[in-house]
């Protein structure tokens, strides 16, 4: 299985599924691929979501910086080595 599947199970929680849903946000662009990012409990590598976000109107901008979008890295919901829950709490950061 590949990561769209992983986002339609819910893997990756209902955020990702939220945002690359088209009827929902028709401007909006996302495409997606995975990377490998740290577990910040014990440091293994997790494959994790890149989502890129796009505004369609945005695309042809003359700023690279509205062109680029917005980034979006996604964790899995729970790291299969250590068995930790992966948040997202202001209060972590």
């Amino acid at each position: 299985m590949g990561w769209r599947s992983d986002i339609a199970r819910g893997a990756y929680g209902n955020l990702p599924r939220v945002l690359m849903d088209r009827s929902l946000f028709p401007l909006i662009e996302a495409s997606c691929s995975q990377i490998c990012l740290p577990c910040p409990c014990c440091g293994t590598d997790l494959p994790c979501l890149d989502i890129t976000f796009i505004d369609a109107r945005d695309k042809h901008a003359t700023d690279p910086r509205v062109r680029t979008g917005l980034r979006l890295p996604v964790y899995p919901q729970q790291c299969p080595t250590c068995g930790c829950a992966i948040t997202y709490d202001d209060a972590d950061t």
